[in-house]
């Protein structure tokens, strides 16, 4: 018995890695998930260059505590002027479209969920990007990714990154900040098709 509890537990955590390193992959070789990077007059990488330890959700990418839905409307036209709102910048389901799959349950489950991710080292290696272990020496542009979220039925993946751009060695870090971008995915069978995605320009 005590073997095949082992079995199975090994099986899942093959399952969610295989699934994890596929997001990732799915991420980093569409370039029409970058298109953040050809505004203000900058040019799209052609390679990838992402830090090698992720950073930490932002639980506003799911659920706003001050936000009611019930009272949707009255509380854009409260916040429409604010551009620093969550709303705007950070929350994925701003988008009606995507706000109909999701109930609010599972947004404040997934809210949850985000808190419980630390930061933890990876490695990634493709045809157009990589991962290394410091911004000392880059120029251009670079990426902070999250580690992927999962929806508890597994149907739905999340990830979330920070866009830096430098323009040389010397570039304080709080001038560096470019835009985030967000993305969820939704599995079909055995594959998976990007569905939302979120871009922010900070300027």
């Amino acid at each position: 018995m005590k073997q095949l509890f082992i079995s199975f537990t090994c099986l899942i955590a093959i399952s969610v890695f295989g699934q994890t390193d596929e997001i990732y992959r799915l991420t980093f070789r569409d370039t029409s998930n970058f298109r953040l990077t050809t505004l203000l007059d900058r040019k799209m990488p052609k390679m990838f260059v992402i830090i090698d330890t992720t950073e930490v959700w932002n639980g506003n990418r799911f659920w706003l505590n001050d936000f009611d839905n019930k009272n949707k409307e009255n509380i854009i036209k409260q916040i429409q002027n604010d551009e620093h709102h969550p709303y705007f910048h950070s929350y994925l389901f701003s988008d009606p479209a995507l706000d109909k799959i999701f109930p609010d349950k599972t947004k404040q489950e997934l809210r949850d969920k985000s808190k419980s991710f630390k930061s933890k080292k990876i490695k990634l290696n493709g045809e157009n990007y990589k991962t290394v272990s410091s911004s000392k020496r880059l120029r251009g542009f670079y990426f902070v990714t999250s580690e992927p979220i999962f929806s508890d039925d597994n149907n739905f993946a999340f990830i979330d990154m920070t866009v830096f751009y430098k323009d040389s060695d010397k570039q304080p870090f709080n001038e560096t900040y470019f835009g985030s971008i967000a993305l969820i995915f939704q599995k079909t069978g055995d594959s998976w098709t990007r569905i939302g995605k979120k871009d922010w320009l900070i300027l």
